[in-house]
């Protein structure tokens, strides 16, 4: 089961209340500047740069950041570091690449932006979700093509979404879930369990696109799915408690389900702290074309420096594009 996939334009940084309370926590911060420059030929240079702020109460190393952002030395990431008047520390992150041609720019090594994880926890699973292929990333496609007019239109594509990220935090409310339904009922049997589970996960994916991680609509989805998940639940569970209702399973979905949890926060970033920082992530997007600039749906534009601002929170359930094409020569 998936979430739509249609693209859609990038605009300003926006927030989804319900998600942003699970995932705002103390992994600190960052800025994630990337300078795209094309030529009329289709080379051109690609220039990224992060700061991380980390406070004291981030447990963060440094080693954490290197990894969770996929920024080694042997990716020709350069480093360096500053403390705040606060006490913060900031970490700086830089690279620059050259792209010498068309085929270089899709080259996957330098595609992947943020980790879910850290690479010790890579094969430790949600469910199915294996926590290493969680990740932020990017692809590109850079077109150039001559016009019966002697000009050439030259294209800039780049794609950013999060691999199996929604999955990961369906398997992370039902695996709560799952507790829970342990410590009321404890002579339910795993099987047992995992057939109200089943609902529930059933039930998360179509809260989700009803509004349980992005929209306006948090409290009526998760109203909608704890009552699903209770109407059919409550016919397992009354098997070993004849006592049970659907009042009382409802309550307990509603409230494994409220991501304002300081605790269950707190879980989420242990487990998936790549995942939290990327939602404590502001992304500049700025790409300078060549020629006279066409068709783009950047937010501002600025001569033939057009910028983009998103959250990597924005693109969390469908891919979010960059876009442009300008005209050369004539």
């Amino acid at each position: 089961m998936s979430f739509p996939t249609s693209r859609r334009p990038l605009g300003m940084a926006t927030a989804a209340p319900a998600l942003v309370a699970l995932v705002l926590g103390a992994s600190g911060c960052m800025d994630y500047t990337i300078e795209t420059t094309l030529e009329a030929d289709g080379t051109g240079v690609r220039v990224e740069r992060m700061e991380i702020t980390r406070s004291d109460a981030s447990n963060l190393s440094e080693r954490d950041v290197r990894a969770l952002t996929a920024s080694s030395r042997e990716k020709e990431w350069r480093t360096s570091h500053r403390v705040e008047s606060d006490g913060d520390t900031t970490w700086v992150l830089e690279r620059r690449s050259d792209v010498r041609t068309l085929r270089d720019w899709s080259d996957p090594a330098r595609r992947t932006l943020i980790l879910g994880t850290v690479p010790a926890k890579a094969e430790d699973r949600l469910g199915y979700v294996r926590l290493g292929d969680v990740a932020f990333r990017s692809s590109i496609q850079v077109g150039v093509s001559r016009r019966s007019d002697g000009t050439s239109l030259v294209s800039y594509r780049e794609s950013f979404l999060w691999d199996q990220a929604v999955d990961a935090i369906v398997e992370f409310l039902v695996q709560d879930l799952d507790r829970a339904l342990s410590e009321r009922y404890p002579r339910l049997s795993a099987g047992e369990r995992g057939s109200v589970v089943g609902f529930a996960r059933a039930r998360i994916w179509v809260a989700g696109e009803e509004g349980l991680f992005f929209g306006e609509n948090e409290a009526e989805a998760v109203a909608r799915a704890a009552e699903g998940t209770a109407e059919q639940a409550v016919k397992i569970v009354r098997v070993r408690y004849p006592e049970a209702s659907v009042d009382e399973l409802r309550t307990l979905v509603v409230e494994r389900l409220d991501m304002e949890d300081e605790q269950l926060g707190r879980l989420f970033e242990q487990t998936l702290p790549g995942l939290n920082l990327g939602f404590n992530t502001t992304v500049v997007f700025r790409l300078t074309l060549p020629g006279a600039v066409g068709a783009t749906n950047a937010s501002s534009r600025d001569g033939n420096v057009l910028e983009w601002q998103f959250n990597p929170l924005d693109n969390l359930m469908a891919p979010l594009e960059v876009f442009a094409e300008s005209v050369v020569g004539g």
